[in-house]
């Protein structure tokens, strides 16, 4: 079987299952946080997790040592990373949301179509376990502080919410300009005592659902995803999902939990309709690893 060496900045859920999926399989797994030469000698696949500085450096090495392949998962789109890589020296591209394809080409793509593919993220729904839930009055938001995530969107929706509303986030404080903001404008618009921070050390999966257990609806407010985690994981737990319309929303989620405006999404908060069930099915229907990670295999051999 094939030898795969995982490249990533950052060892997310996504990198433990992919490997956890491809050891289960036969393949040999190993994961670097950064070029290393040894380990691309050694590999029969890269799998280079993100279209940024790293692609930048393993297609621009003098020798190809194994077949590349690169993830594109949303934010590099928008950097200069496209006009960077060096194309012939990468073999398959991977989009988590095809809605990027058309703007990637015209930031620098350079593969011929067959060799582009459209596969979302997954989660393990064994790990992720179901718990009914119900219309309530508790907001959950799964986001590190920064401008990608959609904070002003955020407190714009939970102003509009009744007082008995409350509003539940985690995540890392990585831009203090928006924490500073947030923190601000909750206290001038009077909402400040309805928002309960639970800092930004809860990453293991057991902890988030243990944090997810008394919400009732998860959010995502962001201008631009590719295919975020927090919802397909709160989802598979039970909750509710209220999704802005970023490029791609509609096409990855039931397009009727996907608002434009404020007003759309106070209207999914507060109506009576909520099937927990349904939630947990469209996850297992569309975003299991074992299902969606069959997909990357054919990649992998091809």
């Amino acid at each position: 079987m094939k030898k795969i060496a995982i490249f990533s900045y950052w060892k997310n859920r996504w990198v433990y299952y992919l490997q956890d999926y491809l050891g289960a399989r036969g393949y040999e797994v190993k994961y670097s946080p950064t070029v290393d030469i040894q380990l691309l000698q050694w590999a029969d696949v890269a799998w280079i997790a993100w279209a940024n500085e790293m692609a930048v450096q393993i297609s621009n090495l003098p020798i190809k040592y194994c077949k590349n392949i690169v993830y594109v998962r949303g934010y590099e789109v928008f950097g200069n990373y496209f006009k960077q890589i060096n194309w012939n020296m990468i073999d398959e591209v991977i989009f988590t949301n095809d809605g990027y394809i058309e703007i990637s080409k015209k930031q620098g793509l350079q593969m011929p179509p067959e060799r582009i593919h459209s596969v979302t993220n997954a989660i393990n729904t064994t790990v992720w376990k179901y718990q009914e839930h119900k219309k309530g009055t508790k907001l959950a938001f799964v986001s590190n502080v920064n401008h990608k995530k959609g904070f002003p969107l955020l407190l714009q929706i939970f102003a509009e919410l009744p007082d008995q509303y409350e509003l539940h986030f985690i995540g890392m404080v990585q831009e203090l300009r928006f924490w500073v903001y947030f923190c601000h404008l909750a206290n001038e618009m009077g909402l400040g005592k309805r928002i309960n921070y639970g800092g930004g050390n809860l990453t293991a999966a057991n902890q988030i659902q243990d944090w997810l257990k008394d919400k009732d609806y998860i959010l995502s407010c962001s201008p631009t995803e590719g295919n975020p985690n927090c919802l397909l994981e709160a989802m598979s737990c039970g909750l509710k999902p209220i999704i802005h319309n970023w490029i791609g929303a509609k096409k990855q989620f039931p397009p009727q939990l996907v608002f434009n405006k404020v007003s759309e999404a106070v209207k999914l908060i507060t109506e009576d309709a909520y099937d927990s069930k349904s939630y947990r099915q469209f996850i297992e229907d569309n975003y299991d690893f074992l299902k969606v990670y069959q997909k990357l295999e054919v990649i992998l051999n091809e």
